[in-house]
């Protein structure tokens, strides 16, 4: 069931998005028309790429397309968009997530993969990460993640200075060779296992606290605000989420009796191997768990009914160990129909807790308790960072919130929301205007609506949130 949009403004022009018109026009059309076309389209290449679709294989339109090509290419992107990677036995993503895109990524994967008519979401909080880790067993257990990654890509890794070019895997490196060289955003550095152990080992064993005017060293646990913190934190529950899936696809690969299940008690019953195949388990818990994600130390699943009976790997449930150490202590929320996860808020499109699945925005001190903590979010206009710096932080909740809302209703009024907060740190109403507008060109069907619509609309908001604060 294609997405609802709110109700429109009194008298606001809404555009069918040119993908529809494709599908409902007929006969002849004018120019005016195939140029709207053209614009959609490039749009959803642009939309296509966020969700990883590489541009090399997306169709490319001629200089001047007819209404054929342009609906031949939008059919070809459509079917791209709407298929599972051919490279991955399911969704292609592994489970951990960089930011709140990621997870709108895995939604749209999601959507387009058949799935059960009602959706339960469940979140998980692994309380004190950092302090619980023993030293010893996390610097083994990253080395060993660490050899695999070398034994299987390359002897060196090339790392750029510029985090938009990717790192490169190198087959060959003999040491004593240059580690440094580029220029500009080519300059990188080479490194080898046996330095990225050095790095680690110095890292993990190197803590101090300044505490009561003395420096005390931490011997057990990281600190939360060294810089390569959150990665040690990620790769160490990353390694035994790897151990948990290589134990399942291993169950599988060595199956004699390998049966596609339909069903499976919640509950294990007595005397289960005379029933079921460990292999035939295995596969069908892949099918739950690949749904299984994790951002640091908040993890999050769409419709499993097995995390719990696998949650801790001192348990099993049907013969396979679970994921992560009993140390750790993670607490999971019941299964529900919506839930709030980083900024955003997931839950049905169509409100009925089936798919497709869709995001609102999300605000945590929005709630009451928070109501009495100070929160400056934005520098004040009169600061002394660059102009730029300061235009910049609506471009960049612009883009941020674009790619991580799916309802235009709540895109309007997170943008709204900025945007007002601006003005009440001393920011031009005009100049905020103007530069909202030239973003929106940029993206003329933003949510199939033009972009003075969605203008309209968010200033309409703008003016509410502001009344609402002075009265």
């Amino acid at each position: 069931m294609p997405p609802t949009n709110p109700a429109p403004l009194q008298n606001e022009p809404v555009l069918p998005s040119a993908l529809r018109e494709m599908e409902l026009l007929r006969g002849d059309v004018s120019a005016g028309t195939i140029e709207r076309w053209t614009v959609a389209y490039k749009q959803m290449s642009r939309d296509a790429q966020d969700i990883g679709i590489p541009a090399s294989v997306i169709p490319q339109l001629p200089p001047n397309p007819t209404k054929d090509e342009l609906r031949q290419a939008r059919d070809h992107l459509d079917r791209m968009m709407h298929t599972p990677p051919p490279s991955f036995n399911w969704h292609g993503h592994h489970t951990i997530l960089r930011n709140a895109i990621d997870m709108v990524t895995r939604l749209r994967s999601f959507n387009a993969m058949p799935t059960d008519p009602e959706v339960q979401f469940q979140t998980g909080d692994v309380s004190r990460l950092y302090t619980n880790l023993q030293l010893i067993a996390l610097l083994q257990r990253l080395v060993d993640l660490y050899t695999k990654l070398f034994d299987k890509f390359g002897v060196a890794i090339k790392i750029f200075d510029s985090p938009t070019k990717k790192p490169q895997w190198l087959s060959t490196y003999i040491p004593g060779q240059p580690r440094h060289g580029g220029i500009g955003y080519d300059r990188y550095t080479i490194f080898t296992l046996d330095d990225l152990k050095v790095l680690l080992t110095f890292i993990i064993s190197h803590n101090y606290v300044h505490f009561a005017q003395r420096i005390l060293k931490q011997t057990q646990g990281i600190a939360m605000g060294g810089n390569a913190s959150v990665y040690v934190a990620n790769h160490f529950l990353f390694t035994y989420e790897l151990a948990f899936y290589s134990q399942l696809q291993q169950l599988v690969a060595t199956s004699t009796n390998l049966q596609i299940l339909t069903s499976l008690p919640a509950t294990e019953p007595p005397n289960w191997q005379e029933t079921y195949d460990s292999g035939s388990v295995a596969l069908y818990l892949l099918i739950f768990f690949q749904w299984l994600f994790r951002y640091i130390d908040d993890i999050i699943t769409i419709t499993n009914i097995f995390l719990q009976q696998l949650l801790y790997n001192n348990n099993t449930f049907y013969g396979i160990s679970g994921i992560y150490p009993s140390e750790l202590q993670i607490t999971l929320s019941t299964l529900g129909p919506t839930t709030d996860f980083l900024d955003i808020t997931l839950s049905s499109k169509n409100g009925n807790g089936s798919p497709p699945l869709g995001t609102t925005f999300y605000n945590k001190f929005s709630k009451p308790e928070f109501a009495a903590l100070s929160k400056t979010r934005y520098v004040h206009n009169s600061s002394n960072l660059a102009r730029r710096i300061k235009d910049n932080i609506l471009t960049g909740r612009f883009h941020a919130l674009r790619r991580n809302i799916t309802d235009r209703n709540s895109f309007c009024q997170a943008t709204a929301l900025v945007i007002a907060q601006l003005i009440r740190r001393g920011y031009n109403e005009r100049r905020l205007f103007r530069r909202l507008f030239k973003l929106l060109q940029t993206y003329p069907y933003l949510y199939t609506h033009a972009s003075r619509s969605t203008q309209q609309r968010i200033m309409h908001q703008v003016t509410a949130f502001l009344t609402e604060n002075s009265s």
